[in-house]
């Protein structure tokens, strides 16, 4: 139950507070004294987005909080264990709108995000608006209501995932489908890349090699005559380094037969000596090594220019095409896969459309039986607002193909007096009519989820209805005063009305006043006596203060005392 509101510079209400009790809480007051304002601040709580033209002129923020008591168990446990709020002193709901757009979310002073907000503030209470009425003339409304009048809402959301999920496949598929050509030609260019790669098998540093053997091939010949000419003066020609160097030790052992500061000296000739032999064996084999071969010569020119051409096409260096080559070959393994995976998805989406049409006839049946409760409950609550002797009917209209909706477009038939023809509400209906309608298939709904005991449902303990009455009077108005009643001994009921014969009926009745100056206004709530009641209820019936509409105000104030 909503105990109490506080807004702070919501619109044009700069600071107001505004208590609830059980039963029917009527406010009245003048044309634009504010009280759709407060439905629009109450609406904070169930919709997700708030525009920041509901923060009042120069202030930088707005806020809305209410205070609930009485929380129904089953909403209890879910703030109990999924946001460990404890609502044992009350629930308190609180939403601020900054003027750069932000908004932020509070449950008992724990931020939470505004999804939370509106699941929880949307389980609490139910806003009935001045125009939801016309929502009866919109093309999906009557099936929407259909499955909330049938607790549908969970059924329809598993189909609806389902459907979503076989439109996915069904998209994924057809890419798949549109691409055979370009993967063919993919995998042929591939494939040739590939081979070409394979036939080359080239080596990584195998271009460095060969282009250094063919440098050597083709200076064979000078490299030889270097390397015999070095081989000369180190071994064979006379004066060589070699036999220099031998008599160079044989002067230093003379030398070292007097003077024994010249071993170290001996010593490296001797080393030198060594190491001039090897180096003399080296270049005897070297010289023999720099043959001409012009075949091998042309091989490799050949196997050069083949890895050249690799490399002008796969990558700078072989390592790169090499790469290349691995990169090319998994590529064709996922077009390959593609394959594979077309035939899976296939298999897969032909197994959802057989599992969709099964889960749509299943809903398409539930909206039948549906459908017939629907119009034996709905009759009910019509003759209770006046309809004595209406006809109504649900008509499920099979559709040409499977939507997220379903297999059927559903349809509202109406006709007020006996005799004539049912048809469609949008083509019959006054307003006056559509407002009793809406608020018979709100009833019934109601009624019908609570029966049910629809354990998806979180009935919400206060519903809302704005000028639900619009366009109404006399008789008709006396019936829905009587509906409003009605409803109000189950739920704690809130109605903005213009209507007389309905205040008359508030369990608490409350005035919204707006007073101006010059410069500055004010917007107020006070609940009234029963003697304020008589006087407002006169401002109603005639507009001013009469000794006739107050006398007619008590009336109607004494008939209703026994409602």
């Amino acid at each position: 139950m909503l105990a109490e509101l506080r807004i702070k510079n919501f619109t044009i209400l700069s600071d107001l507070r505004i208590d609830f009790t059980k039963g029917l809480n009527l406010l009245t007051g003048e044309t634009g004294a504010g009280k759709s304002i407060i439905v629009d601040a109450l609406s904070m709580f169930i919709i997700p987005r708030a525009p920041i033209d509901y923060i009042k002129n120069g202030a930088k923020e707005a806020q809305v909080e209410a205070l609930f008591y009485e929380i129904a168990p089953s909403l209890t446990n879910l703030l109990s264990e999924e946001l460990s709020i404890d609502v044992n002193d009350g629930l308190i709901l609180r939403r601020i709108i900054s003027s750069q757009g932000r908004t932020r979310a509070y449950i008992n002073d724990s931020p939470v995000s505004i999804q939370t907000l509106t699941k929880i503030g949307s389980s609490l209470i139910a806003i009935q608006g001045q125009h939801e009425h016309q929502h009866l003339l919109k093309g999906d409304a009557h099936r929407n209501l259909l499955d909330s009048y049938g607790s549908l809402e969970r059924t329809l959301k598993d189909f609806s995932a389902l459907y979503g999920q076989a439109k996915e496949c069904q998209k994924e598929l057809q890419e798949l489908r549109n691409g055979i050509r370009e993967r063919a030609q993919r995998e042929e260019f591939l494939t040739f890349q590939i081979k070409e790669i394979t036939e080359a098998d080239p080596k990584a540093g195998e271009l460095e090699e060969l282009t250094s053997e063919f440098n050597r091939l083709s200076n064979a010949a000078r490299l030889r005559e270097l390397a015999e000419e070095a081989y000369a003066l180190l071994y064979q020609a006379d004066n060589a380094v070699l036999e220099r160097l031998q008599r160079a030790a044989t002067a230093l052992k003379n030398i070292e037969n007097f003077d024994k500061g010249v071993s170290e000296i001996a010593s490296l000739i001797d080393s030198a000596i060594a190491v001039t032999e090897d180096a003399a064996g080296l270049l005897r084999s070297r010289k023999d090594y720099y043959e001409a071969n012009p075949v091998r010569m042309e091989q490799a020119a050949d196997r050069i220019d083949t890895l050249k051409r690799l490399l002008k096409k796969y990558g700078d260096t072989l390592d790169e095409v090499l790469r290349y080559k691995e990169n090319a070959e998994a590529e064709m393994e996922r077009l390959r896969s593609k394959v594979v995976n077309q035939e899976s998805l296939e298999r897969e989406f032909a197994a959802l459309q057989i599992e969709l049409k099964a889960k749509a006839t299943t809903l398409s049946q539930q909206r039948q039986h549906s459908a017939l409760d629907l119009e034996k409950n709905l009759l009910r609550e019509l003759e209770n607002l006046g309809f004595k002797n209406a006809s109504f009917k649900v008509e499920l209209k099979p559709s040409n193909d499977i939507s997220e909706k379903g297999i059927e477009d559903v349809e509202f038939l109406f006709s007020a007096n006996p005799g004539e023809p049912l048809k469609p509400l949008h083509r019959i209906a006054s307003g006056g009519e559509l407002s009793r309608i809406m608020l018979a298939l709100k009833t019934a709904t109601l009624k019908n989820k609570k029966s049910q005991g629809d354990e998806n449902y979180n009935e919400p303990a206060t519903l809302i209805f704005d000028e639900v009455d619009a366009g109404i009077g006399g008789i008709t108005a006396n019936h829905v005063g009587r509906k409003l009643r009605a409803i109000s001994k189950a739920y704690q009921t809130i109605c903005i009305t213009h209507l007389p014969q309905i205040a008359a009926l508030a369990d608490h009745h409350l005035i919204i006043e707006k007073t101006s100056t010059d410069s500055s206004y004010r917007v107020s709530v006070r609940a009234l006596d029963i003697a304020q009641r008589k006087i407002e209820i006169a401002r109603m019936l005639s507009g001013t203060i009469t000794e006739s509409s107050l006398n007619h105000a008590e009336e109607l104030l004494l008939s209703k005392a026994g409602q």
